[in-house]
């Protein structure tokens, strides 16, 4: 369930005061570039690896919109390649 109090993080965020369509871009050009100017905006944020950080906790495709300069489908990549740390039992090389 999406908690629908504002992190604290987010007074912070340049996007504050911008419109919301702009960081949930529709399909078709203009979506694209919402989406465009949207990431610009975030790219320049002082609290953008919060927003992305926020971002990341939800499971895979489950938070649509910009959020910390990514779009979806580029948070869905992260979640899919990150891999946990895995250590070899034995001998080092």
């Amino acid at each position: 369930m999406l908690n629908i109090d504002a992190p604290d993080w987010q007074t912070e965020a340049d996007c504050r005061d911008l419109p919301i369509e702009m960081f949930f871009p529709q399909p078709g050009r203009k979506g694209a570039a919402d989406a465009k100017q949207a990431i610009k905006v975030c790219r320049s944020c002082p609290v953008r690896e919060a927003c992305l950080a926020y971002a990341m906790s939800f499971p895979d495709r489950a938070l649509p919109g910009i959020w910390g300069a990514t779009t979806e489908r580029e948070r869905s990549r992260l979640h899919h390649s990150a891999t946990p740390i895995r250590y070899r039992v034995g001998k080092p090389d």
